[in-house]
């Protein structure tokens, strides 16, 4: 709903990426996606998040690579090991991710405040979402007329 307030249809495409893999927002309600129930962040198993880690930044590599002439820009919303696959990835294909939200900053303070069910909170959590719509707006007038696809 953000992202549809802040760029037109045709500046952005959705991808999710998790435990099942990179999918088009489009997928995202059909079955097999909608349908899983596993929950990463209630694992503690360092031998599963490990090997987890590792997958997802080998997915974001390769969507990346194969995506790099695709998108204009990358912005990404993402906390915990799927944010450091995603920066993982991104180093490892060569193609840079424009905007990663939540902000480090934003991140911490969360953590700090340690009110939260996982240790970085949900990323539907108010301030998270605060973040997310002023700089999506920021990067949108940087950037206006520019962008195919974000």
């Amino acid at each position: 709903m953000v992202i549809s307030q802040v760029f037109s249809e045709p500046q952005y495409h959705i991808v999710i990426f998790g435990t099942c893999g990179i999918v088009p927002a489009e997928l995202e309600e059909m079955y097999p996606y909608a349908h899983y129930k596993y929950m990463l962040g209630k694992c503690k198993d360092k031998k599963v998040l490990d090997d987890f880690l590792r997958i997802e930044t080998d997915r974001v590599a390769a969507y990346l690579e194969k995506t790099r002439d695709t998108y204009t820009y990358r912005i990404a919303y993402c906390i915990g090991l799927f944010r450091e696959a995603l920066i993982r990835g991104s180093e490892k294909s060569g193609v840079k991710i424009d905007l990663l939200l939540p902000t480090r900053d934003m991140i911490d303070k969360i953590i700090e405040e340690g009110d939260c069910v996982f240790e970085e909170g949900s990323l539907s959590m108010g301030e998270y979402l605060g973040e997310f719509t002023d700089e999506l707006i920021r990067f949108r007038n940087a950037h206006c007329g520019q962008a195919r696809k974000d």
